[in-house]
């Protein structure tokens, strides 16, 4: 269901449930608090950039780890979205290669990923054709 539908569930359940407790209530609002800080500090903690001849990831707040992969080693760009993902134009994409399955990167929570897959394949036929001209 993903992370915004069980906020809303959590929200929503006293007005459904009037037998709850007023324990029970601060226990589903804690619970969407912890959901939502989830979400925000994923979405602060991770950077995502496409740069000249490369994809890269960098996520941490007082420390970094930086992953990437040159754009003329992908092979596969995979996109992954939930039913309310799609509604909003989010998703998850997935570079990979063709030699190793740990090699690779993962951008979480992008906006317009289909277009981002578009823009990535751009470049690479664009370094494609530099290359053969030369």
């Amino acid at each position: 269901m993903g992370s915004f539908g069980s906020i809303l569930i959590l929200l929503l359940m006293p007005f459904f449930l009037l037998e709850m407790t007023p324990f029970l209530i601060a226990i589903n609002i804690l619970a969407a608090l912890v959901i939502i800080l989830t979400i925000v500090y994923s979405r602060f903690a991770w950077e995502f950039r496409i740069g000249d001849g490369d994809v890269q990831s960098q996520h941490g707040i007082t420390s970094k780890k930086q992953e990437s992969i040159p754009l003329k080693s992908i092979k596969d760009i995979e996109i992954k979205q939930t039913t309310i993902q799609r509604f909003f134009d989010v998703g998850d994409v997935e570079f990979s290669t063709a030699g190793s399955i740990n090699n690779r990167i993962v951008f979480r929570g992008i906006k317009s990923p289909f277009a981002l897959r578009d823009r990535v394949l751009q470049i690479q036929r664009k370094q494609k054709k530099t290359r053969k001209r030369r």
